[in-house]
């Protein structure tokens, strides 16, 4: 009977487990992104894309984004996710950080990552991304 409880509250603690997961950007793919207030090097509007870093959890992603110059080239920085809150519609919102650049505290990426919106950036920019 132990046993019969126990796996009854391993499913049930996995199954509510697994129904947290949290929306990130699709890795390799690629976004059109749109800025506001932006000065920064990337092409506006322009494209990037993602990859992760060594070192990445469910709860902070480390990762590369590559983004679309306006000469054609492409660029990378590093950046991170962290602090993922996703609320009941599977939405998640990260903190995200360029390496020693700005932040945006309220980054929001869709279930499944087909957007991202980036706002309450510290360099006074939004951004908003999405598959094309």
């Amino acid at each position: 009977m132990k046993k019969i409880v126990l796996s009854a509250l391993l499913l049930a603690l996995t199954a509510a487990t697994s129904a947290f997961a949290h929306a990130e950007p699709q890795m390799f793919r690629i976004y059109a992104c749109d800025y506001a207030n932006y000065s920064g090097p990337a092409m506006d509007p322009g494209l990037s894309w993602w990859e992760k870093r060594p070192g990445s959890t469910t709860e902070i992603l480390y990762t590369f984004e590559h983004f679309q110059l306006p000469n054609g080239n492409w660029e990378n920085y590093k950046a991170t996710w962290a602090k993922p809150v996703t609320g009941p519609l599977g939405f998640t919102t990260w903190e995200f950080t360029f390496l020693g650049g700005p932040q945006c505290k309220q980054t929001v990426v869709s279930p499944g990552g087909y957007t991202i919106s980036f706002s309450q950036c510290t360099d006074g920019s939004t951004r908003y991304c999405y598959v094309p």
